[in-house]
């Protein structure tokens, strides 16, 4: 009662402030304080955490706080809301960012990070960059590779092997290794030497390869009917060139096939022939006789006939033939005792030179190889003129 002038307006909760003798300015911080506008917890207790932020903490503006993300975590404020949040831990830096875990590397590698939301977290991944390749790891870096046989650089292998049908080889696929592939052989082929640079050098027999994979090989084509298999030329360039060839004493061969086998049983002298006439003809005695084989497939043997020269005749099956020969007709026997009214006779058709003119009866006489000088005894014959008895 003894002072005077003395009084004060003070704002009521949740607002503070106070007016000398005059009418209060009252604040209100809505992310600070508890009331039915303010933000209480809406901000704090998202994850992670927001920072809430009041432009007019004053009674007379409410409602107008906001919530904001807190770095590194980067969006847009949230009126009277949460904010919507994000944190890419590829480009931003934190403790759980790749920071330069990626781009760091002696190879750099590309960061990825598949949710950037600020929620999510260590869910980031490094990733190779062509033309290395690899596993990408979470939270780590890559493990690449440069597989220079499939990759596309400028020491890669490219078509170099695939034009030639080849598979290719890196010996060494770490990412720093370059110029280390090399061409190789594939099943059935036989690696000679590998293709630095280029083709390989593959070779294949293709008599005695029996590998399933092998399309042109002979297998048992030529063994199967006692043939022998040749293949030329091993490179893997020079396919179905191998050969079969008959065996002795049979002659033939074909290129990727079964030889068609012949013989010449007048002409073989090899020992292997056992059917062969080897000299049963030409070297007959007497007459001279040819050998003549009708067939001469490895089928037909024993087939070759002995046949005697002109103007002898005769025919040996598989053996030497037993010559004749008709003097009387062929050496002009019968010419010249006919023109005598002689008949000409020989003693052998298997000998040559003993035919003779015989007289006719009842005259009697024969000449060798001549005209006979015939004779008459009228007393034993029987004509006009003799005594006949």
């Amino acid at each position: 009662a003894n002072s005077t002038d003395d009084w004060v307006c003070q704002c009521l909760p949740p607002s503070s402030g106070t007016g000398d003798k005059a009418r209060a300015s009252c604040d209100l911080d809505e992310c600070v304080t508890a009331c039915g506008t303010c933000a209480n917890t809406t901000c704090s207790e998202v994850h992670p955490p927001q920072d809430c932020n009041d432009p007019n903490p004053n009674d007379q503006q409410l409602s107008d706080w906001t919530c904001l993300c807190v770095l590194p975590a980067t969006g847009g404020a949230g009126a009277q809301a949460p904010a919507t949040c994000g944190l890419d831990e590829c480009t931003a830096m934190c403790p759980t960012c790749a920071n330069d875990t990626c781009t760091g590397q002696t190879f750099p590698q590309t960061c990825h990070d598949p949710d950037p939301s600020a929620g999510t977290t260590e869910d980031w991944v490094c990733e190779c960059i062509m033309p290395r390749t690899g596993h990408s790891s979470i939270y780590s870096a890559a493990v690449c590779i440069l597989d220079e046989c499939t990759a596309t650089c400028s020491t890669c292998a490219g078509t170099n092997c695939s034009d030639a049908g080849q598979p290719c080889a890196d010996e060494d696929p770490s990412p720093g290794s370059t110029g280390n592939w090399h061409c190789t052989c594939d099943s059935p082929y036989t690696l000679v030497a590998a293709g630095v640079g280029g083709p390989a050098h593959c070779e294949i027999d293709e008599c005695n390869n029996m590998n399933s994979t092998c399309t042109t090989c002979a297998r048992t084509t030529c063994s199967a009917v006692d043939q022998t298999c040749n293949d030329p030329n091993h490179h893997s360039d020079h396919l179905d060139d191998w050969t079969c060839t008959c065996k002795a004493p049979f002659v033939g061969n074909a290129t990727a096939h079964e030889a068609i086998c012949r013989v010449d049983e007048c002409t073989s002298m090899d020992s292997a022939c056992t059917t062969c006439s080897k000299g049963a003809c030409s070297g007959a005695s007497g007459p001279e006789q040819t050998c003549f084989d009708p067939d001469t497939h490895s089928t037909s043997l024993n087939d070759w006939t002995c046949t005697c020269s002109d103007p002898y005749t005769g025919t040996g099956n598989h053996e030497t033939a037993v010559c004749t020969i008709d003097e009387c007709d062929k050496r002009g026997g019968s010419t010249t005792c006919f023109a005598a009214q002689q008949e000409c006779k020989e003693n052998s058709e298997e000998v040559d030179g003993d035919w003779y003119c015989e007289c006719a009866p009842p005259t009697i006489g024969t000449g060798d190889k001549a005209v006979a000088n015939c004779t008459i005894n009228e007393c034993t014959a029987s004509c006009r003129t003799c005594n006949n008895g």
